[in-house]
């Protein structure tokens, strides 16, 4: 996924994925005042930040990894996917695994680069954490 203005400007539409650790108090990243922050328009966001742009140039090479380590191919898609019942609900699938055995079943592939940003002394890095 590109993080790029389009992709911030629906992130205040919308609760994705990366908002719901928050919402429970579980992220050591940001807090669910952080979140209102952001979907109330009280805080601008920052675009523009080495973690960001080294996730973002990084995503790609990762995937090309993974799929040379496993065998499986992965498909690319930057649509937004809404909730049917739930339209402030929404998902940016990484990339899709095509599973090619029967029967024919959903996976989805999602990049978490370790960085140095985030590293806390005593953590392992794993370079490929999928989930």
């Amino acid at each position: 996924m590109l993080i790029n203005q389009d992709f911030s400007l629906d992130r205040t539409i919308f609760i994705g994925g990366s908002d719901i650790g928050a919402l429970l108090g579980l992220s050591r990243y940001r807090s669910p005042i952080d979140v209102w922050m952001e979907k109330t328009g009280k805080e601008i966001k920052r675009l523009d930040s080495l973690p960001l742009r080294f996730g973002s140039f990084a995503e790609e090479f990762v995937a090309r990894e993974y799929s040379l380590a496993t065998g499986f191919e992965l498909i690319h898609d930057q649509s937004i996917y809404i909730h049917p019942k739930h339209s402030f609900m929404s998902a940016h699938i990484d990339r899709f695994v095509l599973v090619k055995a029967p029967p024919p079943q959903p996976v989805f592939w999602n990049a978490k680069q370790p960085t140095l940003f985030h590293h806390r002394l005593g953590e392992r890095l794993d370079p490929m954490k999928c989930r």
